[in-house]
């Protein structure tokens, strides 16, 4: 599935979103939206859960932003009691903000919330180190990874 909006091209090094440009930064691919997004529906839907479904968290990329949608469940605990500074900081600011709430067992996103990388949200999601190009799925075809659809943007997966 093909996705008109974005133009993509591959980077040594992830880089930063640019003055001037609506150029965001994914891990080694610069993504720039090119084409018009009339309106959030027309965005690709990236799906992320554990093996139970017990937590499952929605993401749409939107103008080059990865937008975690509200409802978004996350685990409440830090796997293996590993907090990796870095994500802990960002959840506790989201949990001061009112983005994120405990909900007993888990937490869950009360608004839609953007960030720059896919590994963020799915680190903060999942509760440990998780690469997010890997673990976030295509909606619609659960077996392709974020990093697969974004290569076949790319055309370089046909």
């Amino acid at each position: 599935m093909k996705f008109p909006i974005l133009a993509v091209m591959r980077t040594a090094a992830p880089m930063v979103l640019q003055t001037g440009k609506q150029w965001a930064s994914s891990e080694g691919y610069a993504i720039e939206r090119t084409g018009s997004l009339k309106t959030e529906s027309d965005a690709p839907v990236f799906v992320l859960e554990d093996a139970k479904g017990k937590y499952r968290a929605e993401m749409k990329l939107i103008n080059g932003k990865f937008v975690v949608q509200k409802g978004s469940r996350c685990r409440r605990d830090w796997e293996k009691k590993v907090e990796l500074e870095k994500y802990s900081t960002k959840r506790k600011k989201l949990m001061e903000l009112g983005v994120l709430v405990d909900d007993g067992g888990f937490l869950v996103f009360q608004a839609d919330h953007e960030f720059d990388f896919p590994s963020e949200p799915a680190s903060i999601i999942m509760t440990g180190n998780v690469n997010g190009q890997d673990a976030w799925k295509l909606s619609d075809e659960p077996k392709m990874s974020y990093k697969k659809w974004l290569r076949e943007q790319q055309g370089l997966d046909t």
